[in-house]
């Protein structure tokens, strides 16, 4: 039998990990007297600093890669991807580009569905079109980058390897107030 899960990846970009922190923090006097809730939400802080040692573990060898790059714009890839991943998860995403790699790094972590990513990446997306920041190739190639990185988790030998992996996410569908999300 399947069981699938989806994070709040849209909390997760828009918050970062110490939104999630924050709320533990508010909610630890609540449950005080209650070793049981109180240990859990001790467990779900130490995970969340957890999510933030790796990607800055992460962020090092990437540094490390892109210092011994020699293709220069390799190399200034290598340098932002390891500066954004000192920001994301950890902190609300800025843009569009840090906002897919914190959904990355989040699913490393539970690596099931990805929801709602039209709703949760459309104004980082919009926005950094409508700067100049990206242009629809950057953002696709970004995007295709998610979609071989989740299908990765997808054994070779599974029936739906070639069915763009065992992951699932929703494009359009209704909004939370019954409007058309299209």
């Amino acid at each position: 039998e399947w069981q699938h899960s989806v994070q709040d990846y849209g909390y997760t970009i828009n918050n970062g990990i110490v939104g999630y922190e924050k709320r533990i923090e508010q909610a630890l006097p609540k449950f005080g007297a209650d070793e049981e809730k109180t240990e859990f939400l001790k467990a779900l802080k130490y995970t969340a600093r957890t999510i933030v040692a790796w990607a800055h573990r992460c962020s090092e060898k990437v540094a490390e890669y892109a210092a011994t790059c020699e293709d220069k714009s390799v190399k200034d890839r290598l340098e932002r991807l390891s500066d954004d991943l000192l920001v994301v998860p950890e902190y609300p995403a800025k843009n569009f580009s840090q906002a897919v790699l914190s959904i990355y790094v989040c699913f490393e972590m539970l690596p099931d569905g990805l929801g709602t990513l039209d709703r949760n990446l459309y104004r980082f997306y919009k926005s950094d079109i409508e700067s100049g920041i990206i242009n629809e190739n950057e953002a696709a190639e970004l995007l295709a980058e998610l979609f071989i990185r989740v299908q990765a988790h997808t054994p070779r030998e599974s029936d739906n390897f070639h069915k763009s992996a065992e992951c699932h996410f929703v494009v359009g569908g209704y909004l939370p107030d019954g409007s058309d999300g299209f």
